[in-house]
């Protein structure tokens, strides 16, 4: 969320990624640290091509993932790491394993 309390967009006043140049530089400078590009990551594909361009070694995520706290599941669905929503929890009300749920189910 911005500070105008609108969700962050590419057409945002920061524009995506606008640290990573910082992370990138350390990385360049000091190759034994390990650094972490911040700064509207918001797209799966953005991270990636951070990661794979060689721009830091990790990304955090901040806002974006209080804007979207499935953030990583729907990364993966993005970029094709789970076509078959298998890494989506069910939880064990929705499995029926929960004896909790199964014993108000019976009243209701």
């Amino acid at each position: 969320v911005a500070d105008d309390e609108k969700p962050l967009t590419k057409e945002s006043a920061r524009a995506p990624g606008f640290q990573v140049p910082f992370a990138s530089a350390v990385k360049e400078q000091v190759p034994t640290v390990k650094s972490m590009a911040v700064g509207v990551i918001i797209d799966p594909n953005q991270a990636e091509a951070i990661i794979a361009e060689g721009k830091a070694d990790i990304v955090a995520l901040g806002r974006e993932l209080m804007w979207n706290p499935f953030w990583a599941l729907h990364a993966a669905q993005t970029l094709g790491a789970d076509d078959q929503l298998k890494m989506w929890p069910l939880n064990d009300c929705a499995l029926g394993r929960d004896e909790g749920f199964r014993s108000f189910m019976r009243w209701a």
